[in-house]
């Protein structure tokens, strides 16, 4: 009596234990579902997954809390019986095992209600993480998406509304129709049983054959029917198979395009970076040699300033001629040191010239490589534009196809999930009955062995509830990212256009109602007409029974020939379903790995194309760059030749006046010979239009020939450039050679009046001009 009370007392305290178990799951989920509330409060969330989330959390405390006090029910039961029994101590040991059992038990299936809802709630998590990944998608694609047209979409929700009620009624009327058809079915099938069952009671041996050919018969249909959806299925794998195989070697090709592109264009970057680093260079290296050429410019133009002051004070000085004669000697010696110093530098220039000349080709041929690779551009351009729309359209039929799959497979999967539960639970009542039924009696050692085996499935149990726990965390974690991220979509979506959403979803979804119910609506037709055949077909064969119900004796020899060839063609039937379904089983495989492959290439397509723009982005600021720079080079040459003619010039002993440069020779040639020799050095005979020119040209002191003659009329003077004569310095009496002398020269140069015309055959003197912008 003691010892039954004692085990009360420990039954008690394994029911205060189970009480404040229960109490802390209560509190813990109860904690739960207001940390979650909070949370959904805090992050602003108004979804339907977070609803469902806490329901989850409180149906799983009641389930808890109900299946806790379904075992202390039942420890209370057991006990009571054994104490009403009045055991032996031995017996006690049996109900302290028991207890010990229970209690074992009570914590293994807390364990395993904490695991089922981890797993639960991680399911859960799984499935609005993927929810939420889909729906950022689709609001990404309709953000990009702006308004349509409202009132279209209205009307045609209106008339899909119409037409859903009268889609829908024709659907229950077809329903109701088959209802009856199935009927009228069923009772002529059983009257053709009831015809058949006469039959064979009167011949059992014709009974068995019949029922066996009539089986055989049934399997062959439905064998040539499982056949033929099979071959069906096969076929559309096959065609399916072919679409992505030629779509991946479309990707796989564009893909190779776009790396060898990829691979062109960071070539012509680096030649691009090198032929710009090369263009620096020249252009810093351009840059002092202006600077250089810059200096000795101005170093000439000072000297030939102070020669030009030491010329006129040589005209007013003859007196002092013999003391400056001897400075003049050094100025001469330095004069020609100059000179030489200029002739090295000209050769310089000379050099420098050549290697310009050598790198403008160089840029020619880097300007003709580059509009060659912008024409390439463009053709890749163009191809990957349609390539593009290609894939778009491939994109827009797989996901058509995967959705109407989606469908089949999720209601099969209903459907599955239904049937596993209605068996699991019958087949777990089953046992359990069995259970408590055959082994109370029996039960000590299996106890102590069931405890063992508890403890460490408790373990492991605990080690799994804990690996759940930190995939719930990282689970809740993204999806807390997820939804930070949705809410800005949503936020960016709503405040385009929340209506156009709504409408677009109705729509949507009424197309698909629509659709769905004329597929239901075309099945119950086919169903029907089916039903109706077999209903005339089962009426034929009543009637045929009755007509052969007295000549069966004779087929009896038929029945088993017939008997025997359907055997035969079932089993071949029964091959060519197996072949048929392990080749279905492959090109499922192949269609899933290449679907696989196909969606990986698109990652690598894209990110190709996003790393082509990149680069073609680089490329452009490349070449505008480099044309900046070549536009700086040209000017560059362009004022290091100035700046070289200038040098040139001033080496060859010109002498500037006004806005021109002038330059008189030291050898005699004739008029022709001499402004040939001014046009090559780019300038030609002087041109005299006014009094300061007579007076320069006369200071040289010498008989020399000018731009001007009258070889095309005689009589009608014209200076080189084509103009006219109109001022004119003619010495008295001049001209007077009329058709035998026909070139001007300045002769008489000590006076102003200083033309003379003479033979153009004659050697003489001559002047150059060269024009010099201010």
């Amino acid at each position: 009596m003691d010892q039954a009370y004692m085990g009360m007392e420990d039954v008690s305290g394994s029911n205060v234990k189970l009480r404040r178990l229960v109490e802390t799951s209560e509190d813990n989920s109860i904690d739960d579902e207001m940390s979650q509330t909070v949370q959904c409060e805090t992050t602003g969330l108004g979804l339907p997954g977070s609803e469902f989330v806490k329901k989850s959390y409180c149906r799983a405390a009641v389930i808890l809390l109900g299946l806790l006090c379904l075992f202390l029910l039942i420890g209370l039961i057991i006990v009571f019986f054994l104490f009403s029994q009045g055991k032996s101590p031995g017996e006690m040991d049996t109900v302290l095992l028991h207890r010990l059992y229970n209690n074992v038990t009570c914590e293994r299936n807390q364990l395993l209600t904490s695991y089922n809802n981890l797993k639960t709630e991680k399911d859960q998590l799984l499935t609005s993480y993927n929810n939420l990944t889909t729906e950022r998608e689709q609001l990404l694609t309709s953000y990009n998406n702006l308004k349509t047209e409202k009132d279209q979409l209205l009307t045609s929700y209106n008339n899909l509304t119409t037409e859903r009620e009268q889609l829908l009624t024709s659907y229950n009327n077809l329903k109701t129709e088959k209802d009856q058809l199935l009927t009228s079915y069923n009772n002529l099938t059983t009257e053709r049983e009831q015809l058949l069952t006469s039959y064979n009671n009167r011949k059992t041996e014709k009974d068995q054959l019949l029922t066996s050919y009539n089986n055989l018969t049934t399997e062959r249909e439905q064998l040539l029917t499982s056949y033929n959806n099979l071959k069906t299925e096969k076929d559309q794998l096959l065609t399916s198979y072919n679409n992505l195989t030629t779509e991946r070697e479309q990707l796989l090709t564009s893909y190779n395009n776009l790396k060898t592109e990829k691979d062109q264009l960071l070539t012509s970057y680096n030649n691009l970076t090198t032929e710009r680093e090369q263009l620096l260079t020249s252009y810093n290296n351009l840059k002092t040699e202006k600077d250089q050429l810059l200096t000795s410019y101005n170093n000439l133009t000072t000297e030939r300033e102070q020669l030009l002051t030491s010329y006129n004070n040589l005209k007013t000085e003859k007196d002092q001629l013999l003391t400056s004669y001897n400075n003049l000697k050094t100025e001469k010696d330095q004069l020609l040191t100059s000179y030489n110093n200029l002739t090295t530098e000209r050769e310089q220039l000379l050099t420098s010239y050549n290697n310009l000349k050598t790198e403008k080709n160089q840029l020619l041929t880097s300007y003709n490589n580059l509009t060659t690779e912008r024409e390439q551009l463009l053709t890749s351009y163009n191809n990957l534009k349609t390539e593009k729309d290609q894939l778009l359209t491939s994109y827009n039929n797989l996901t058509t196809e995967r959705e109407q799959l989606l469908t089949s497979y999720n209601n099969l999967k209903t459907e599955k999930d239904q049937l596993l539960t209605s068996y699991n639970n019958l087949t777990t009542e089953r046992e359990q009955l069995l259970t408590s039924y055959n082994n109370l009696k029996t039960e000590k050692d299996q106890l102590l062995t069931s405890y063992n085996n508890l403890t460490t499935e408790r373990e492991q149990l605990l080690t799994s509830y804990n690996n759940l726990k930190t995939e719930k965390d990282q689970l809740l974690t993204s999806y807390n990212n997820l939804t930070t991220e949705r809410e800005q979509l949503l936020t960016s979506y709503n405040n385009l256009k929340t209506e156009k959403d709504q409408l677009l979803t109705s729509y949507n979804n009424l197309t698909t109602e629509r659709e769905q119910l004329l597929t239901s609506y075309n099945n119950l037709k086919t169903e029907k007409n089916q039903l109706l055949t077999s209903y005339n077909n089962l009426t034929t064969e009543r009637e045929q029974l009755l007509t052969s119900y007295n000549n069966l004796k004779t087929e009896k020899d038929q029945l088993l020939t017939s008997y025997n060839n359907l055997t035969t063609e079932r089993e071949q039937l029964l091959t060519s379903y197996n072949n048929m379904k392990t080749e279905k089983d492959q090109l499922l495989t192949s269609y899933n790995n290449l679907k696989t492959e196909r969606e990986q290439l698109l990652t690598s397509y894209n990110n190709l194309k996003t790393e082509k723009n990149q680069l073609l982005t680089s490329y452009n600021n490349k070449v505008k760059e480099r044309d900046q720079l070549q536009t700086r080079f040209e000017d560059m040459t362009k004022n290091r030749d100035n700046l070289q003619r200038k040098l040139q010039d001033c080496r060859e002993n010109w002498v500037a006046f006004s806005n021109s440069l002038y330059l008189v020779s030291s050898v005699r040639k004739s008029w022709e010979e001499s402004r040939q020799d001014c046009l090559q050095k780019g300038a030609d005979l002087m041109i005299i239009k006014s009094r300061e020119q007579q007076n320069f040209a006369n200071q040289f002191k010498k008989s020399l020939w000018i731009g001007l003659t009258d070889s095309e009329t005689d009589g009608t003077w014209k200076w080189v450039d084509g103009t006219r004569m109109t001022t004119s310095y003619w010495k008295s009496g001049e001209p007077n050679g009329g058709r035998i002398e026909n070139c001007g020269e300045i002769r008489f140069y000590n006076s102003e009046n200083s033309w003379n015309d003479a033979p153009c055959s004659i050697e003489k003197f001559w002047i150059c001009e060269k024009r010099v912008s201010p």
